[in-house]
């Protein structure tokens, strides 16, 4: 790598650390990135000469459907959308969830769900046959419940922490501006909002789960292709 390069690719990775629309993942792996690079190179931020604008992106939505699992997908989703500064609306009755925020964190979001969801899927099928094997009397739809509900515990566990270190460090500004932004939209395309809980008994299946939410990837290793339209909130 050239210097020049050297240094446009320091410069990306410092714009992806500090921009606004920056998920708390994106940017602690562009900032520790940078770092190294700045160290390895003998170099300092001011010698980095950042001009790009970095004005927030708009907020809009996504709205996806989920035919199969959908209370359990639907929990996931907004377990993902919340760690990566986003919302998400679910309307059970069509089976919908509405992805709100900036693009590249709605797009965060979906990568991850579109990444997690077929690795837990696998898990749950491989493990069931397993406790089946063993002598296990559960019956599927009730263990798998508990197994997805169980993966998803730890994997909000996992994301919570990044999120908040961002949110009450160097990002509290920027999370504060986002929460906004992304609550005005909200508002504006769902006035009326009911919450709703669900609880699910913690037996076999919900450990089982728990240790598949322990040990699976959570970030794809490589974006996925293909573009991303926001609609109007």
């Amino acid at each position: 790598m050239t210097k020049t390069e050297t240094h446009e690719l320091i410069k990306k990775l410092l714009r992806m650390a500090e921009h606004p629309n920056s998920n708390p993942f994106e940017a602690a792996e562009s900032l520790a990135r940078a770092q190294k690079l700045l160290f390895e190179n003998n170099l300092t931020r001011e010698k980095i000469n950042l001009t790009e604008s970095t004005e927030p992106q708009p907020v809009g939505r996504v709205t996806k459907t989920e035919e199969n699992g959908y209370q359990w997908k639907a929990y996931l989703a907004y377990v993902l959308a919340k760690a990566m500064m986003c919302t998400m609306v679910k309307e059970s009755h069509s089976k919908s969830m509405h992805f709100i925020g900036t693009y590249d964190n709605v797009r965060s979001v979906l990568e991850m769900f579109a990444w997690i969801v077929p690795q837990l899927e696998a898990i749950a099928i491989s493990d069931f046959s397993k406790y089946r094997k063993t002598g296990g009397t559960q019956n599927g739809i009730s263990w798998k419940t508990q197994f997805f509900a169980g993966a998803t515990s730890v994997i909000k566990k996992r994301l919570d922490k990044p999120y908040q270190d961002f949110a009450t460090g160097d990002g509290k500004a920027v999370c504060l501006y986002n929460d906004a932004a992304v609550a005005k939209a909200v508002k504006k395309a769902f006035p009326i909002l009911h919450s709703s809980s669900r609880r699910v008994a913690q037996g076999v299946g919900y450990a089982a789960g728990q240790k598949a939410g322990a040990g699976i990837r959570i970030m794809p290793q490589k974006r996925l292709s293909g573009t991303l339209a926001l609609g109007g909130g």
